[in-house]
């Protein structure tokens, strides 16, 4: 799943958990059932980066950042929807082994969790990925604004 919908994942989480070391730790766990979600990824197994991935990358993380800020700058909770929106995201630092595979190869447990993080993705290379990718984005949207219109958690 591209970066942005775990961005926002995580800093709804953020925005709607109150304890933050229970909304990291939920946050985190959320990326990986966002990867089991058929969703589009221009580059699939064995990720070997093209043009147009060093096209959608910068596109794609100023959009988490963007949207993140958004959700952080309309809370008093700031600092726990960034940790959030991270924790939705830092599990993806396995590309580092694609772009790098003879520094993080040597690295067992490493290997074995790139192994797992692979096999649990259900990507595709068609565009109608997209759709579930902005659907948990507009979903997101949608709790969020709910929340700030009345919810428990709304800001006053």
């Amino acid at each position: 799943m591209l970066v942005t919908p775990h961005a926002v994942v995580g800093a709804t989480i953020g925005m709607l958990i109150p304890e933050r070391s229970v909304a990291v730790c939920a946050a985190a766990a959320s990326h990986f059932l966002l990867d089991a979600v058929p969703h589009w990824q221009e580059t699939l197994p064995p990720y070997t980066p093209h043009r147009a991935t060093w096209i959608r990358v910068p596109i794609d993380v100023s959009l988490a950042v963007f949207l993140t800020w958004q959700v952080a700058h309309r809370s008093e909770y700031a600092g726990r929807v960034w940790c959030s929106a991270l924790a939705g995201v830092i599990p993806d630092v396995d590309f580092l082994w694609f772009l790098a595979p003879e520094t993080f190869g040597c690295i067992n447990s490493f290997r074995w969790y790139v192994s797992w993080h692979t096999d649990i993705q259900r990507e595709t290379s068609r565009l109608w990925g997209l759709a579930p990718q902005l659907g948990v984005i507009a979903l997101c949207g949608a709790l969020l604004r709910s929340q700030r219109l009345g919810g428990p958690h709304a800001r006053r």
